[in-house]
């Protein structure tokens, strides 16, 4: 991911303690607000680095553990060992997908932030790219307006290439396995060898149904519950499912993500090359102010672990890459002038 890494230098190279943050945001007077937007784009562009490492990494298991030729499906004979195989299987899509939601959210957030678009960043969901969502604008520099489009865009178009909405059928598929129950899924027969492929024939007593080479099929609306789904009138069997193995399309969705973040990437790359000279910072609608009400944060805040005596020693140092580091002692120096303005330690 050249184009991203490029960006992650470039900011890191950027934020300085010594000025609140990113330089490029000495137009945000509040020092506090500068620092917590800084950090939400590096934080941001890490994160994507991160989820899509994560989408590598879970497609890449369960092609290994599916195989080259697909699975028979568990019999009488079948030990507990290969029952957990397709436990991780699912995970591993559940997993994937749920990374490529991630890796959207976060470029969404830093494009926020890097463009200057008044939009709540902490909400910023994948789905943005594909259409902003509609609500009051107030009035930010053309220039602004371009840039936003320029990432927007070019990255909707990788959204709908090579297959149109893969982006928005990954984005539903992810709130399908994190927020709902466990949608019915199925293996299809593998397709039969191509002509002039020998066959072997073998004689044996098992269940033929214990044979079979079988592959996983993903839901083709994954958005629509079950008994929605298997009584759509006048749908074939056939279009409940996606008709490529879901090996297949964890591939292409994992190259896809690669795409869509590289390109998001670039125009944010092509933006700061600009020197974004004439931007305004709204960080007002950004929503940035710390978070410390609602009954469910009041809740967790009473939760101290699970075994809040634990003897672990106090640490008598941190050992962080430098990239992190900036970013604890940007911490440190906020907290300072907090206690220099309020006389609190």
């Amino acid at each position: 991911m050249p184009e991203l890494d490029a960006l992650r230098a470039r900011v890191i190279e950027n934020y300085l303690p010594d000025a609140w943050g990113l330089t490029r945001f000495a137009g945000i007077a509040d020092v506090t607000d500068r620092a917590v937007a800084s950090d939400l784009v590096v934080s941001s562009l890490e994160g994507a680095r991160t989820a899509v490492i994560a989408v590598g990494l879970r497609e890449r298991q369960h092609a290994e553990l599916l195989g080259p030729n697909g699975r028979t499906m568990p019999g009488p004979e079948t030990n507990l060992d290969e029952y957990l195989e397709l436990f991780e299987l699912d995970a591993c899509v559940t997993d994937c997908v749920r990374a490529v939601g991630s890796a959207m959210d976060c470029m969404v957030a830093a494009s926020v932030l890097l463009t200057g678009a008044p939009l709540k960043v902490q909400r910023a969901e994948g789905s943005w790219f594909l259409r902003r969502p509609d609500q009051d604008r107030p009035s930010i520099p053309a220039a602004q307006e371009d840039a936003w489009d320029a990432v927007a865009t070019g990255a909707a178009r990788e959204g709908d290439s090579p297959s149109r909405g893969w982006l928005a059928w990954s984005l539903e598929m992810r709130n399908a396995v994190v927020h709902r129950g466990r949608l019915l899924r199925t293996w299809l027969n593998r397709p039969a060898p191509g002509a002039g492929v020998p066959q072997l024939l073998v004689r044996t007593d098992t269940d033929v149904a214990y044979l079979m080479r079988m592959e996983p099929h993903l839901r083709r609306s994954p958005w629509l519950p079950d008994m929605h789904a298997l009584t759509t009138q006048d749908r074939p069997a056939t279009d409940l499912w996606l008709p490529e193995p879901t090996q297949r399309t964890l591939e292409h969705m994992r190259n896809g993500t690669v795409r869509v973040v590289e390109r998001a990437a670039q125009a944010l790359n092509a933006i700061w090359d600009s020197g974004m000279p004439d931007f305004v910072w709204p960080a007002d609608r950004w929503d940035l102010a710390r978070r410390d009400d609602g009954w469910r944060v009041a809740l967790a805040a009473e939760f101290a672990g699970f075994e809040p005596d634990y003897p672990a020693p106090p640490p008598a140092q941190l050992r962080l890459h430098r990239d992190s580091a900036v970013r604890a002692v940007l911490a440190q120096k906020l907290l300072d002038s907090r206690e220099v303005t309020t006389g609190q330690p």
